[in-house]
């Protein structure tokens, strides 16, 4: 999950020198991994894992998440 948050959802950004800064920042990211989440567990139950894990790629999930 944490490698998801730092690398799709640009939870650690470099620039933020200030804590309360970084921790909001990953706590908004926290909050935009439950639909990722969501989607991939709605996902699983009509696909087999094996091809969600093959065919679907965190980023662009993560992509059209944050575009909406």
């Amino acid at each position: 999950m944490f490698q998801v948050l730092r690398e799709n959802l640009c939870c650690q950004i470099n620039t933020l020198g200030y804590p309360k800064a970084a921790l909001f920042t990953f706590c908004i990211a926290l909050v935009a991994y439950n639909p990722l989440s969501a989607v991939r567990a709605a996902l699983r139950s009509v696909y087999a894992t094996e091809k969600i894990e093959a065919e679907i790629f965190s980023y662009y999930l993560a992509d059209e998440i944050k575009a909406t």
